[in-house]
């Protein structure tokens, strides 16, 4: 089936007389309510050594699609253009498939070589400035050892090797990306 004509099918069952803004009131409160009854199923399965109802899965994840596609309704989108503008998203984020390090990049959100100038151009002091700002000790410097968790993340702050990792990923250019033109 295809995602407009599952669109079409599902608006002729929405109240009648619904508004656009009724139709994105009643699809997020009834996404959240759906995602929770879809997150129980897991959670009994994961936590609870019970096994995993596919068919209430499937029914309960056709609920999650009217929710969303009543809430595309109101906003006046289809479920194709959506999908469409995902997976070029997806595409763009994740050119070799996915990775943590292109997860934190978000290259889609960034524009071409900008992270790579700032990480190239920046003086150790405002590289330092940006980590700072996710919450590692200003004090630190690049190679000392900071204070750390249990787990043996800095404290009160993200993994350092997740922003070792953006730097490298925002510094490296995508393939189809121009180079650095100032």
């Amino acid at each position: 089936m295809r995602l407009n004509h599952y669109q079409r099918e599902a608006t002729r069952t929405l109240p009648s007389n619904t508004e656009p803004g009724e139709a994105l009131n009643l699809g997020a409160l009834g996404l959240g309510g759906e995602s929770g009854e879809v997150i129980d199923l897991i959670k009994k399965h994961l936590f609870h050594e019970q096994p995993l109802d596919v068919d209430k899965l499937r029914k309960e994840l056709g609920d999650v699609l009217w929710y969303v596609s009543a809430i595309a309704t109101g906003a006046s989108l289809t479920l194709e253009e959506i999908a469409e503008a995902n997976v070029e998203k997806l595409r763009k984020r994740y050119p070799e498939g996915f990775s943590p390090a292109a997860s934190v990049a978000k290259a889609d959100e960034q524009q071409p070589g900008r992270a790579a100038r700032f990480v190239r151009e920046a003086s150790e002091d405002q590289i330092l400035e940006a980590i700072v700002k996710n919450k590692i000790p200003p004090e630190a410097k690049w190679g000392d050892d900071i204070p750390r968790t249990p787990e043996g993340y800095p404290l009160g702050s993200a993994n350092p090797q997740r922003i070792v990792d953006a730097l490298r990923a925002a510094t490296a250019e995508p393939e189809g990306w121009p180079g650095d033109q100032k």
